[in-house]
């Protein structure tokens, strides 16, 4: 993004599961469909999902979907299959530029002093999502 001053300014958007703190899909979902692992990744049960689309209209990150081939809920579970057997996200193994990552939001707020859960396009709210803008170039 340009601004008025003739500068070029980072905008960070995604549309990715942020794995809330708070979700509001897993609060709205009728069937239960949604639940957060103790390690804070939430994760969509489609075989659950009744076709209701609450949880689409409920997400404030557009992040989830609903799939024109079944109609039910489709969201990113951060590669929880890959996590588990000790592997990264697909996403952050496949990035072209390397600048994906995956870890604990707190200690990368401690270990990071340009990391912030504020940024142009993203700002922290009442869901507390998990996602981190790490503002440092290499």
């Amino acid at each position: 993004v340009r601004s008025a001053d003739g500068r070029v300014r980072d905008v960070w958007f995604s549309h990715a599961c942020m794995h809330c703190s708070n979700p509001t899909c897993l609060a709205v979902c009728p069937a239960a469909a949604f639940t957060k692992r103790p390690d804070g990744i939430v994760v969509l049960d489609r075989n659950k999902c009744t076709s209701c689309g609450l949880c689409k209209e409920a997400c404030p990150y557009d992040a989830i979907t609903i799939s024109k081939i079944d109609g039910k809920a489709a969201k990113c579970n951060l590669c929880v299959e890959l996590l588990d057997a000790g592997l990264n996200p697909a996403c952050v193994d496949g990035c072209p530029v390397k600048c994906l990552q995956v870890g604990n939001v707190t200690q990368v707020l401690a270990q990071k002093a340009s990391a912030s859960k504020e940024g142009i396009g993203y700002t922290d709210g009442p869901n507390k999502p998990n996602m981190i803008i790490i503002r440092e170039r290499k």
